[in-house]
C-alpha cells in the first residue's frame, strides 16, 4: 500500500470512487471535490498496485463548510479533527485499507 496526499491529477479517480460508494457517502461533484482538495488539511489516498484503493478527507475547525455534522463540532469545540468521509474500493475491502 502507498499513502499519499491528493493532487489535482487524482481528482477524477477520487470522484469516481466517491460515486461508487453512494449511498454510503453522499454524492459529490467536481467543484465540491476541488473545494476539499484546496481546504481539507488532511486528504490522503491509498493505492494498491498503482490503483486508487481508498481515501480519507479530514477537516479541522474554522472552515466555511455547511455540513450540519461539521457545524456541530465547530459550535462546541475550539479544536477538533473531523472525518468527513472515508471511501474504500469494493475490491480493496478487507485488505486493511480503511
Amino acid at each position: 500500500m502507498q499513502v499519499s496526499d491528493v493532487s489535482p491529477a487524482d481528482l477524477d479517480d477520487v470522484l469516481a470512487l466517491n460515486e461508487a460508494c453512494v449511498p454510503h457517502l453522499n454524492s459529490l461533484d467536481m467543484e465540491a471535490l476541488r473545494w476539499f482538495a484546496a481546504n481539507a488539511p488532511y486528504f490522503r489516498l491509498v493505492r494498491t498496485a498503482g490503483r486508487l484503493a481508498g481515501f480519507l478527507i479530514g477537516l479541522g475547525p474554522g472552515l466555511d463548510y455547511a455540513s450540519p455534522n461539521y457545524r456541530f463540532f465547530c459550535d462546541r469545540y475550539a479544536s477538533f479533527g473531523y472525518v468527513d468521509r472515508v471511501a474504500v474500493a469494493a475490491d480493496a475491502r478487507r485488505l486493511g485499507v480503511g
